[in-house]
């Protein structure tokens, strides 16, 4: 397995796990995938072994996962993870698109089989921004509420968090330099995220500093 250090995780309400038997961290191409995976979350765990994946699935606590799998494992994983309360959502990636096809209908944690990761990971993004708006809907509704989360209009909730944030926001240079940091090490790995954060460091201070 391949991991990342836990500092980088604390910000990840979904992480992203990929389970090949053919990854590999010298593989070019196993990764310009991972490289693919990270441009969506800054978290990705790569396994090669069924079992060990099985076992980390089951001990994370703050996080749910979003599992890409082969097809060399795919078929016979998924009975044997899918009641997993920290499993979201998989996703089989494959050349066969039409054997898997069939099967993944009587599984409603697996989303789709592809066979081209730029489409897994623009539906991996759509599906994991639908996740965290969900986290915010029920952030937004005390247990006591009788509002109906689903029908809150989205822009609006976040509207509101943004307008509180700026209007307590007071910090000096010394709190910028300590979020550019941590950003970095957030997004250690993640070529475009780290681009973003050095023009936030660079043009911060110019008027009206909305990020």
């Amino acid at each position: 397995m391949s991991t990342q250090d836990s500092k980088q995780r604390i910000l990840e309400n979904f992480i992203i796990i990929w389970l090949d038997p053919n990854t590999s961290e010298s593989d070019v191409y196993s990764q310009n995938i991972i490289s693919q995976l990270r441009c969506v979350s800054s978290w990705v765990g790569t396994f090669v072994d069924p079992d060990q994946c099985i076992d980390y699935l089951t001990e994370i606590e703050n996080e749910k996962a979003f599992i890409i799998v082969s097809d060399n494992f795919g078929q016979q994983l998924v009975p044997l993870i899918l009641d997993i309360p920290e499993l979201f959502a998989l996703y089989v990636f494959c050349r066969e698109k039409q054997i898997h096809d069939r099967w993944i209908k009587d599984h409603h944690k697996v989303k789709g089989v592809f066979s081209q990761m730029e489409l897994l990971c623009n539906v991996l993004k759509r599906d994991m921004q639908q996740a965290d708006l969900n986290l915010v809907s029920i952030s937004f509704a005390p247990e006591t509420s009788s509002i109906d989360i689903n029908n809150l209009d989205q822009s609006f909730m976040y509207s509101q968090l943004l307008k509180e944030i700026l209007l307590k926001m007071e910090y000096n240079e010394t709190a910028k330099t300590e979020f550019v940091e941590f950003c970095l090490i957030q997004q250690v790995e993640n070529e475009s995220a780290i681009s973003i954060i050095d023009e936030f460091e660079q043009k911060y201070d110019q008027p009206s500093p909305i990020w």
